[in-house]
């Protein structure tokens, strides 16, 4: 069963604040019952400056990239072509209601495939307040992964205005993570998720970020990366060359190709380090 309409009624910035408001509690009884102590004043300052300032993450393959070049923008499922075969049922997006936005996290790459990604500037968020919201999760993994009952149902009760979903993830840095910058690197929290979620990897508790329809890949872009040789054709590098121009952060990495995402991670997880600790 599809959820064609569920998005509108997620707009209303009034549930998505008591939304937030619950899970705060949720998470802060969390912490108690596992006996977690206050956390010092550096740990809160490090969570902080992590929950405010975290970038905004897209990963994509080679192929994928260039065409999101190609058309200036990130778009949403429902604008791109798709040859799926009907007998293969709906996709998850169009299950949880979300085939009209475009996917980002609030930490590096996450998805295994990636082999180029862009970073954005939170102000994105701040920019489409009204057009997007979070959740605390991988909205995908509530339907393949964790097989929820009513995925879309679960989704729209953890739904979170943007950005001030950044204060659940500062909570959640200060309280469940041993040093904040674990959720950076990928290292998961010291409890099993509060949101009833258990198993798959780093999206268990990686915030996500969706917004609607389209994202052009220039206006608040921070940085590129991508694997090098697996992005060379001519418009690619005039884009790079655009990059420079507009003193936008990008790197290409050579390494193995068995080793690509690994490598794109790292890279994305160093930058953002010396961004937040500057």
């Amino acid at each position: 069963m599809t959820n064609p309409s569920v998005w509108a009624n997620r707009m209303d910035r009034a549930t998505l604040q008591e939304n937030l408001d619950r899970l705060s509690r949720t998470m802060r009884d969390c912490a108690l019952r596992q006996g977690f102590t206050d956390p010092s004043p550096e740990h809160s300052l490090t969570a902080q400056c992590i929950a405010d300032d975290m970038p905004l993450s897209n990963g994509a393959s080679a192929s994928n990239f260039a065409s999101i070049v190609d058309s200036g923008s990130l778009l949403c499922q429902n604008r791109l072509p798709t040859a799926r075969d009907p007998a293969e049922g709906p996709t998850t997006e169009a299950i949880m209601g979300t085939g009209n936005c475009v996917f980002l996290f609030a930490a590096p790459f996450r998805y295994p495939s990636t082999e180029c990604g862009f970073l954005f500037k939170r102000t994105l968020e701040d920019a489409n307040r009204d057009k997007g919201a979070a959740s605390p999760f991988d909205s995908g993994a509530i339907d393949k992964v964790y097989k929820r009952p009513n995925p879309a149902r679960f989704l729209s009760e953890h739904e979170l205005p943007i950005p001030e979903h950044r204060e659940l993830l500062r909570e959640s840095l200060e309280r469940l993570f041993e040093d904040p910058w674990h959720y950076v690197e990928g290292e998961a929290p010291r409890c099993v998720s509060h949101f009833g979620l258990e198993g798959g990897d780093a999206r268990r508790y990686t915030h996500e970020v969706r917004i609607l329809d389209k994202v052009s890949v220039k206006n608040n872009l921070e940085a590129v990366f991508l694997v090098r040789g697996r992005a060379a054709e001519p418009k690619i590098e005039k884009y790079l060359e655009w990059c420079e121009d507009s003193d936008v952060h990008y790197e290409e990495i050579s390494t193995p190709r068995r080793g690509e995402f690994r490598a794109i991670k790292r890279a994305c997880e160093r930058y953002i380090r010396r961004k937040l600790e500057a």
